[in-house]
């Protein structure tokens, strides 16, 4: 073991392990704002290492344009540096100023505590001097830190804002729409294709058919929903497209429902919505006239979808796809209007364990006579390819999967594991090698072209690469996605950060930590909740 650096002397060393002075970087911007790269504040911090710290081994902990602001990002090597230190690895740290390291305040105070248990006493920075970690200087810093981060959240909350009032479009499109740029200002494309035929089914509905008879006569002709789904295999699997490697996708099927939300947004008739206000008009074509880019376009959208407001919102009598006719009561308007039951677990999440299916989610009635009622429930369906198996409550359900994941991503470790990436250094190997392997055949293919060499040696050397290639993309495809990095499981110890999450947001948590779910049969007694039915397989 290599003798102790003088500037260490006196610290806890644990004689088994060789200390590193750490180097921490993340994308910056200074008071000009000038962008400070990663490989610019590595440079000043080994020669900042070499000045005051000569021998001492290097590590650079980097993370890239990773925001410090936002406790739902994860910053990988700054969760590898954490680490580090609880192992007794780090004998100093380096930074370019102290919010470069820590801006939240909460979060200051806990790595401070994490360093001083560790024997680090101070951080040293570009622009702060030699940060005393348990200063009161230093905790002033990081309480201004944590005010630049509300007003950091202010401005882009007023950015967002000023987007809206400007008349940019918000990043989601509507069918009939395409996202695109025009002189570096964000606005909508017309899609014809995808626009015509509701334009259409509009004018259908004003005529008197049912929303649901213009989705059906969409559907013959072939008209696709707004959105794609994720071809999964008998075993819930996503399916690979063999040409792209990318996950396979198909088009989601028109309902009545996706129709009937497409004639009633604000965004076809050319309006801007902001925190579900209309704010004005967008800089984009209205799609609910004949013509998007005459002058007029604008009022006559406007008349239209006034006209479609006031058919679906009344009671009419409506024609179906048969011919006859039925109304459209005051009760039917009610029930249309509440907000049906979405799900948490969708997309062959849960599976029945006597079949192996996927279990599907709806509303499902239950009992007899008087006692015959509707719930929410997630059952295994003959329908779908199941084998009738069995079933549960959704509210039941759903409960017990929050319970276990949030008691899942309670603990130091699991926090330490979500963050790191242990197949980070061959990923990158490989993909360095991909890399090369295509400058070298992209070389070897302009030299064919220039004649340089005959055809049967450049189909040698293709077919040599060929083969090496589909052994590292094998190797690859083998090799788990790296986590995610905008995503913290910290935050979800307080329960309230889950009550607080929209359903979606709750969907990509599940994605992200759950493998599956699996619902066993019922056993007695039947008139109560076992939550040993629900098995739930991490990733």
């Amino acid at each position: 073991m290599d003798e102790i650096p003088p500037v260490f002397q006196g610290k806890r060393i644990d004689p088994n392990v060789r200390k590193v002075f750490a180097i921490y970087c993340r994308i910056s911007v200074d008071k000009r704002g000038r962008r400070e790269g990663v490989e610019k504040q590595a440079k000043w911090g080994r020669v900042y290492a070499g000045e005051h710290f000569p021998g001492v081994p290097i590590e650079v902990f980097s993370d890239n344009d990773l925001s410090a602001i936002d406790p739902n990002v994860i910053r990988p090597d700054f969760e590898r540096l954490r680490v580090w230190v609880s192992e007794g690895r780090v004998a100093g740290i380096w930074v370019v100023e102290q919010t470069r390291f820590v801006r939240r305040p909460s979060e200051w105070f806990l790595v401070a505590d994490e360093l001083t248990a560790a024997g680090i006493d101070e951080i040293h920075t570009n622009r702060d001097g030699i940060v005393i970690v348990q200063d009161e200087v230093a905790g002033i810093k990081a309480v201004l830190g944590g005010g630049e981060v509300r007003r950091t959240k202010k401005r882009v909350a007023d950015t967002l804002k000023e987007n809206a009032l400007q008349g940019q479009p918000p990043y989601s499109r509507p069918a009939g729409y395409c996202n695109v740029k025009v002189r570096g200002v964000r606005t909508y494309e017309v899609v014809e294709e995808e626009w015509r035929p509701r334009l259409w089914a509009a004018k259908a509905v004003l005529d008197g058919w049912s929303v649901e008879h213009a989705a059906a006569e969409l559907r013959a002709l072939g008209v696709p929903g707004a959105h794609r789904r994720i071809i999964r295999d008998e075993d819930g699997d996503p399916v690979i497209d063999e040409e792209t490697g990318e996950e396979a996708s198909r088009p989601t099927k028109l309902s009545a429902a996706s129709l009937r939300q497409w004639l009633t947004s604000p965004a076809i008739a050319g309006l801007r919505v902001h925190q579900e206000e209309i704010v004005g008009r967008g800089n984009w074509p209205p799609l609910l006239c004949d013509d998007p880019w005459a002058e007029d376009a604008h009022a006559k959208a406007l008349a239209m979808r006034g006209r479609l407001l006031a058919v679906l919102g009344r009671p009419r009598e409506v024609t179906t796809k048969s011919g006859r006719t039925y109304q459209v009561t005051a009760d039917v308007l009610a029930k249309a209007g509440r907000a049906r039951r979405r799900y948490l677990l969708t997309g062959g999440k849960i599976r029945c364990d006597k079949c192996g299916h996927a279990i599907i989610a709806g509303q499902k009635q239950m009992g007899k006579g008087a006692k015959k009622r509707t719930v929410p429930y997630y059952w295994c369906t003959t329908a779908k390819g199941g084998g009738g198996c069995m079933g549960m409550m959704a509210d039941a359900v759903e409960r017990i999967v929050r319970d276990r994941l949030l008691e899942h991503v309670s603990t130091d470790e699991f926090a330490v594991r979500f963050g790191s990436d242990p197949y980070a250094e061959r990923r990158e190997a490989i993909l360095d090698e991909l890399e090369r392997k295509g400058a070298r055949r992209a070389a070897l293919a302009a030299q064919y072209a220039a004649e340089e060499i005959e055809e049967d040696e450049w189909k040698a050397a293709k077919a040599v690469f060929d083969e090496r290639e589909a052994a590292i993309r094998a190797e690859l495809a083998t090799i788990p996605e790296p986590p995610p990095q905008d995503f913290d499981p910290l935050v979800l110890r307080d329960p309230r950060v889950w009550e607080a999450m929209t359903l979606g947001e709750r969907r990509r948590v599940v994605d992200l930590l759950v493998e599956e779910v699996i619902l066993l049969k019922a056993t007695p007694p039947y008139n109560r909740i076992n939550e040993d039915r629900l098995r739930v397989v991490w990733k």
